[in-house]
């Protein structure tokens, strides 16, 4: 049976990368057929990514993985490791197509739960939104995925939303004639900064089941802040994190 060869081949593969803490291609070959087997198994996809990176040939990686992805478009982990390959090769529009294709997979779908890939995916694509200039695509990608109950207290994708449109925000005066999508961006801006306030004080609250957050994870936030006048309040988040608890910051 498929399950069983796939277990086989998988185990095999991990028994050398245990006893040598490496794999060659012939064990890579056997990882490429546990992942036509099962696409969804994530352990697989992230060695074999890490094997053919270190090798330097992300071109490979693509080549052995990338028709098994087109057809399970809603492998997350197999699509977030084919867009760094991508990434590494410097190609955009094919990342981007990619990545497209497998959220609009993962909205499709009625049991996925939207975690940590997901997350990865859409900040990796407003990126690469970042770099083609496609900034009505990211509004878009950022609507969708901010509709999600679970990520509405993501720090990672509030930050991202943040970066996104700070990018071409401007704090302009109304007019009817022009600024309208400078004007828009800010105003996105602003409410995603605010989330991140929110979600951030929160966390010092402890109404957050999840990991406490790191005064090092708003650095980016202050670099696009600067333009905004916002620096003076991202640093009275940080001095609230580092009163609460001056050892756990200093690490």
């Amino acid at each position: 049976p498929d399950d069983v060869t796939a277990f086989a081949n998988f185990a095999e593969a991990a028994l050398e990368l245990f006893e040598k803490g490496k794999i060659d291609d012939s064990s890579a070959e056997k990882l490429v057929q546990t992942v036509a087997i099962d696409p969804y198994a994530r352990l697989p996809v992230a060695i074999l990514m890490a094997y053919w990176l270190e090798k330097c040939e992300p071109e490979k990686f693509i080549e052995k993985l990338g028709k098994i992805a087109e057809n399970h478009p809603d492998s997350d982990a197999l699509a977030l490791a084919l867009a760094l390959a991508y990434a590494r090769l410097e190609k955009t529009e094919e990342s981007i197509k990619l990545i497209e294709k497998t959220l609009d997979a993962l909205e499709d779908s009625d049991s996925y739960d939207y975690g940590k890939n997901y997350v990865e995916l859409v900040v990796h694509l407003s990126e690469l939104y970042v770099k083609q200039e496609d900034f009505e695509a990211g509004v878009d990608i950022f609507d969708r995925a901010l509709s999600k109950k679970k990520l509405q207290d993501n720090f990672k994708i509030r930050r991202a939303a943040f970066i996104f449109f700070s990018q071409k925000a401007e704090k302009r005066d109304f007019s009817l004639f022009s600024g309208w999508k400078e004007r828009r961006f800010y105003r996105k801006m602003m409410e995603s900064f605010e989330e991140i306030q929110r979600i951030w004080i929160s966390d010092l609250s402890g109404e957050r089941d999840s990991r406490k957050l790191n005064p090092f994870e708003l650095a980016p936030v202050i670099e696009a802040g600067k333009k905004f006048d916002l620096v003076e309040n991202v640093e009275d988040l940080v001095l609230e994190r580092l009163l609460e608890n001056p050892i756990t910051s200093k690490t």
